[in-house]
């Protein structure tokens, strides 16, 4: 019976120590989260995508690759501080958004509102996005943004919003495989939001490289590997001068936490 009782307090201990754990582990992932951001992540041109490969691989010797597969489609990359000044310089706005706010999932939503042919104005398209996301109490200015959650209930709102067929649209987020994902909307034509930590984007493309690479096995003989490299294509909606960036797939995470912060809301038509 004491046995028993001692085991019960020394698996009690061990569950405890496991769930204090979990808890520091996974605040200490979202500190330097905080502290670097997966934004840092976002390359600028294919220079950089290379660079990247490089940096990866660098241990290793005989590298080299090639890019085997690109698509992109046609959609433009509109920065979240122009259309935040031409949103605040507009008459029947509903708010006042003040300059250190961010308002990159309006920026996204904008590219992709567009993209799909619902205007052809895009500081319209923003100012709908934005009153939409403050009367519907999805936004509150100040908080620096919306759950990744409801952005996929706030662009059906706006899809709604412009009648006919766009009332048929449907939005829906998806938190696996989001590269997968990304590649099959473009394969199929369609733009999605991809969201990463503190940052919102419209996905419009993808583009993948075959590495290959010597490495040396345990017991010391060198052997050849390829891998594939890929990187989701990007509107950023901060970089004045591109239409397109570039995201490594590596870099969308996957676990238990990330899958709050990493999400693909897809349109359904």
């Amino acid at each position: 019976m004491i046995k028993k009782y001692v085991l019960s307090i020394c698996i009690a201990f061990a569950l405890l120590f496991v769930g204090l754990y979990g808890f520091v582990f996974q605040n200490e992932i979202l500190v330097r989260k905080e502290s670097q951001g997966t934004v840092a992540f976002i390359l600028q041109d294919e220079n950089r995508v290379e660079n990247y490969i490089d940096i990866k691989y660098k241990k290793y010797s005989n590298l080299n690759y090639k890019k085997t597969k690109e698509k992109v489609l046609d959609c433009k990359n509109y920065t979240q501080k122009n259309l935040k000044n031409k949103y605040n310089n507009s008459q029947d706005r509903l708010v006042d958004i003040p300059k250190t706010e961010g308002i990159c999932w309006a920026a996204a939503m904008t590219s992709l509102l567009e993209y799909y042919g619902c205007d052809s104005s895009a500081p319209r398209i923003s100012k709908k996005v934005l009153n939409m996301a403050v009367k519907e109490k999805y936004w509150y200015p100040q908080t620096n943004g919306i759950y990744d959650t409801e952005l996929d209930d706030l662009l059906y709102d706006v899809f709604y919003s412009y009648g006919g067929k766009y009332k048929n649209y449907d939005t829906n987020n998806d938190t696996f495989d989001l590269y997968k994902t990304i590649k099959s909307e473009v394969n199929n034509g369609r733009v999605s939001l991809f969201s990463i930590y503190k940052h919102a984007m419209t996905s419009c493309g993808y583009v993948t490289y075959d590495v290959k690479y010597k490495y040396e096995t345990w017991y010391g003989s060198k052997k050849d590997k390829t891998v594939t490299e890929g990187f989701v294509i990007v509107n950023d909606n901060d970089s004045d001068n591109k239409q397109y960036t570039y995201y490594p797939e590596d870099q969308i995470l996957t676990g238990i936490i990330d899958r709050l912060n990493f999400t693909v809301t897809k349109i359904e038509r």
